[in-house]
């Protein structure tokens, strides 16, 4: 009869050698420097969406640079290939200067105030696979340096955006004549007012809105590279941003708009029609390498006009975007001048 005691110990046993023997891969260290991560970045988003008073499909690009050790400063432009412009073949009356694609341009930096190093072990995948519904990773943790950066940061924010207003927006906004004769609701669909020609219970004016921000950034970096025996080149070389900011509507302009006849109009905001205070919360994760993914998304509420109740015509928005980063090595720094020349006594 077997001994239940010694039938356990040996399972034991067993577990813990293939516990063990899962991580038994000889591997060399190519690279474990945090500071060796590519400091200039090119992001390009290949699909970038965004909720914000209608759902906006298109694309980005961000060039974020390290000046120094502590300050990062960026550039980014969003546009995009489809929203609420394409809507006025209903003749609507429309933005008297023309309609206008859905346009962010994004400007700012970050201080970083924390610059400190921690020793950990971090995951590298050696494998993966899917199937029945499950994903499986053969990985081994090994030791590593993760830097971890805090700051402040701020900047300055435009949004561009084609409003619709209809029937929820209504109560905030009124039509006005350029003489100033006439001021007339924006009446709902059926109304028999005398308004402006063609569909005029849904104008799209073009809103201009720009923004200061300010807030807090926490950037995390590992750099780990390894060569890992018929596995070949294996890494976890990741960059994770994560920030949060308040933001202050300096300027929101709304564009008059001209009718099917030809007529132009101004679009007078109401009380509680222009907010000006907002905010977002956001996280994005690129590779350190030189060209890989990146992946990016961000929640809050712009600055701007309100054009209704529900959650994205109130301001809130998500955004959502991945694509691809180059990146580079090179980046902006300053020397220290070498002092020259010996010592003298008197």
């Amino acid at each position: 009869m077997v001994n239940p005691l010694k039938f356990i110990a040996c399972l034991l046993t067993l577990g813990f050698s293939i516990s063990t023997g899962a991580q038994q891969v000889s591997y060399t260290v190519i690279e474990k420097d945090p500071d060796k991560y590519k400091r200039t970045i090119l992001y390009l988003d290949l699909i970038n969406c965004d909720t914000y008073n209608d759902i906006s499909a298109g694309y980005a690009a961000k060039l974020e640079t390290v000046v120094g050790n502590r300050l990062m400063l960026w550039g980014q432009l969003k546009r995009s290939w489809l929203d609420a412009a394409a809507r006025s073949r209903y003749n609507y009356p429309v933005a008297a200067d023309g309609l206008q694609k859905h346009a962010i341009n994004d400007f700012g930096g970050v201080f970083f105030l924390t610059n400190k190093n921690k020793d950990k072990h971090v995951k590298v995948v050696l494998r993966s696979s899917s199937g029945g519904g499950y994903s499986y990773s053969k990985y081994i943790m090994v030791p590593a340096t993760m830097k971890s950066h805090f700051g402040i940061r701020g900047g300055l924010f435009y949004n561009a955006k084609v409003l619709e207003l209809d029937n929820d927006a209504h109560k905030r906004f009124r039509y006005e004549s350029l003489d100033g004769t006439m001021n007339l609701p924006i009446e709902d669909v059926g109304s028999s007012a005398v308004q402006p020609a063609g569909n005029a219970y849904c104008p799209l004016p073009l809103m201009k809105a720009t923004s200061l921000y300010s807030g807090l950034h926490i950037r995390k970096i590992t750099n780990v590279r390894l060569k890992v025996g018929r596995y070949g080149k294996r890494a976890n070389a990741k960059v994770v941003d994560v920030f949060a900011d308040l933001m202050y509507g300096t300027s929101t302009d709304i564009s008059n708009v001209r009718d099917v006849d030809g007529v132009e109009w101004k679009i007078l905001p109401q009380n509680g029609a222009i907010r000006k205070i907002g905010w977002r919360i956001g996280y994005s994760i690129h590779s350190a390498r030189t060209f890989h993914y990146q992946y990016s998304a961000e929640f809050g509420r712009r600055p701007g006009a309100i054009v209704g109740d529900n959650f994205t015509s109130n301001g809130t928005y998500i955004t959502l975007a991945m694509g691809v980063s180059i990146g580079s090595g090179q980046y902006l720094h300053f020397k220290r001048k070498e002092k020259t020349g010996g010592s003298s006594s008197q």
